[in-house]
């Protein structure tokens, strides 16, 4: 396990347990408190989202053998950010429906009820613009999130790739190497064979001439 892994670990547990106090004290909380708490709450979602993420890049890229236990454990974190992060959401959305209904309140008494209607649409139409973006942000992260991972897979696809030729390479380069040596020791059996065929016609010649010799010798 890197130390770039534990590091994230260590911040995205930080963040999430922090995430859980909030949602869990949040109902029981004043309104500027609970207002407080749901955007630092916001950030720490962001924070760990980021943290969780850098952890599966990071798993990765770790050796296959050490990756299966440890992949078992990000994916329980992921199933316990999402679960927290939708428990979050639903106080969240609690805390905006409260907050339109007091500014409805307010706006009646302001008006003094004469037209309720008016404002009340307005601001249920304020609230799902602003739930349309949130809706809009959380694809855009889910398809950048989706990109990400398929980069991830052709990196690591690409890397199993650049292995293989690096070991064809190698296998290659001690081909070479074999057929190196081989054609050297063919070359010093030719040159043996060719030695050995000329000391043999050196002593044919040499027994010629002594058997030239011997029947000139028998003649005189």
């Amino acid at each position: 396990m890197s130390e770039m892994y534990q590091s994230f670990e260590q911040d995205f547990c930080k963040s999430l347990n922090s995430i859980q106090k909030k949602v869990s004290s949040l109902p029981n909380q004043s309104k500027e408190l609970k207002e407080l708490a749901i955007t630092e709450g916001v950030k720490e979602i962001s924070d760990a989202e980021k943290c969780l993420r850098q952890m599966e890049i990071e798993l990765s890229m770790m050796p296959a053998a050490s990756r299966a236990q440890i992949q078992s454990q990000v994916r329980r974190y992921r199933e316990d950010f999402e679960q927290t992060k939708r428990a979050f959401r639903q106080e969240e959305a609690s805390y905006a429906d409260q907050k339109s209904r007091e500014t409805l309140m307010g706006a009646r008494l302001d008006n003094g009820f004469g037209r309720p209607n008016e404002h009340r649409e307005r601001l249920l139409n304020t609230h799902q613009v602003i739930a349309d973006q949130n809706n809009r942000l959380d694809e855009g992260k889910r398809i950048a999130l989706e990109a990400e991972g398929v980069a991830i897979e052709t990196m690591n696809q690409l890397k199993g790739q650049r292995d293989l030729l690096t070991r064809s390479i190698s296998n290659n380069r001690e081909v070479g190497n074999n057929l190196s040596k081989g054609n050297t020791l063919i070359s010093t059996m030719t040159r043996r064979a060719i030695q050995n065929k000329l000391l043999i016609i050196g002593i044919v010649i040499l027994l010629l001439g002594v058997m030239c010799l011997l029947v000139y010798m028998k003649l005189r």
